[in-house]
């Protein structure tokens, strides 16, 4: 079985080249500004893609799926829609999707969506069984794969205690932080920031592809 990994698409997701695989994971980003015509266009392009099962979360970008959720939920009929839940696909397990980030501390104009404090982010972290064997989030965990341009570790703690004291899935899936974008291993995880578009929101990179069973 073969995964597709990708997040941050921010509506550019018709310039990506999609490979082929049995599951498209989409961490989340896939508009701009989560308006009804960007999610129609988003789930119009996922319903041709060849894969079998595609999962979906949001980001801090997709504001109507915290704004007005039924509203748009109902709209993604190509794509399995994750929100602190999971889902069961044969020869993968578990995929468990969480769209929570941390609040940003700085700017205001950079506290969309999903946005949580350590309290909280704790609390929803805690609903994810520890028998998770694919986690999808929409921010990384602190200290991975989650440095910007200017130096900061912009990642959760609180994500980083769960993933490493607790959850231990065998690939953990990420965006958010465009300029993370990359791979790395450790205490038997696989992490994938996918985000494929740069700081400057220009396609950039490739959706990562991972064999289950080489895992």
């Amino acid at each position: 079985m073969k995964l597709v990994l990708m997040s941050d698409t921010h509506g550019l997701h018709e310039q990506v080249e999609v490979p082929t695989g049995d599951v498209l994971v989409h961490a989340g980003d896939f508009t701009r500004i989560g308006g009804r015509e960007e999610v129609i266009q988003f789930n119009a392009w996922l319903g041709p893609l060849p894969h079998k099962h595609k999962i979906v979360i949001a980001g801090n970008h997709d504001l109507s799926f915290e704004n007005s959720p039924d509203e748009v939920q109902p709209l993604l009929t190509n794509a399995t829609y994750l929100k602190d839940n999971w889902c069961g696909i044969a020869g993968v397990g578990k995929i468990y999707g969480s769209p929570w980030t941390p609040t940003f501390q700085g700017d205001p104009r950079y506290r969309w969506v999903f946005n949580a404090d350590p309290e909280n982010m704790s609390r929803s972290l805690s609903k994810i069984p520890d028998d998770i064997d694919v986690l999808v989030t929409h921010g990384p965990p602190d200290g991975i794969l989650d440095r910007t341009l200017e130096g900061v570790y912009a990642g959760s703690p609180e994500l980083r205690a769960e993933v490493f004291g607790r959850i231990n899935p065998k690939i953990h899936v990420f965006g958010h932080i465009h300029e993370g974008y990359g791979h790395y291993r450790a205490n038997e995880t696989e992490f994938f920031n996918a985000s494929v578009v740069d700081r400057a929101y220009r396609v950039r990179n490739a959706p990562w592809v991972v064999d289950v069973e080489t895992v």
